[in-house]
């Protein structure tokens, strides 16, 4: 893990530390579930490696947070987790319909048209929790499960690196 990462900021080259010490934590405690995923979503090759872990490491900033908290994102609370962070709701109930739960049509609808009016007007109103009355406490659990629990951290993110066809990308010289 390098010491510091290089990034543009209003157009300028900024050097800015990272925490090895999160990083190292982060790493060591979710390692397990993240190599199974690789290994299932066939992220085996050198060059798939360096293209997961590369985006992981942008996504997690530097593998320091698996969840973006960011209230203020127009896809709040739908906002990012997990090691390649899904956001929006759409992302969601795809990775929570792959492991089997069930969200009924009228929900996925609704959270879908909520989604295009926070394009359309830039504001998260609509995708507040509590304008869907079939988000359950549960479903709630789910979402916040991508970040918490290390099988959803892992998974999701494997599931996403296949829905964008990654790999297409990754195996390019």
């Amino acid at each position: 893990i390098p010491t510091s990462a290089l990034r543009q900021s209003k157009g300028k080259w900024v050097e800015e530390p990272v925490r090895e010490k999160d990083a190292l934590a982060t790493i060591k405690r979710y390692r397990v579930e993240l190599n199974k995923a690789c290994q299932k979503f066939g992220i085996t090759t050198p060059q798939r490696m360096a293209a997961f872990y590369a985006n992981a490491t942008q996504e997690t900033q530097w593998f320091s947070k698996l969840h973006e908290e960011n209230s203020q994102a127009k896809y709040a609370p739908w906002d990012g987790r997990g090691f390649l962070q899904l956001t929006w709701p759409d992302n969601y109930i795809k990775y929570w319909r792959f492991r089997g739960r069930h969200v009924p049509k009228s929900l996925s609808d609704a959270l879908g048209n909520a989604a295009k009016q926070v394009n359309q007007q830039g504001s998260n109103a609509a995708l507040q929790d509590a304008n869907f009355k079939e988000l359950t406490a549960e479903m709630k659990q789910w979402r916040d499960l991508v970040n918490t629990r290390d099988i959803d951290a892992a998974l999701s993110s494997g599931t996403y690196w296949a829905w964008t066809n990654a790999a297409k990308f990754a195996d390019q010289p």
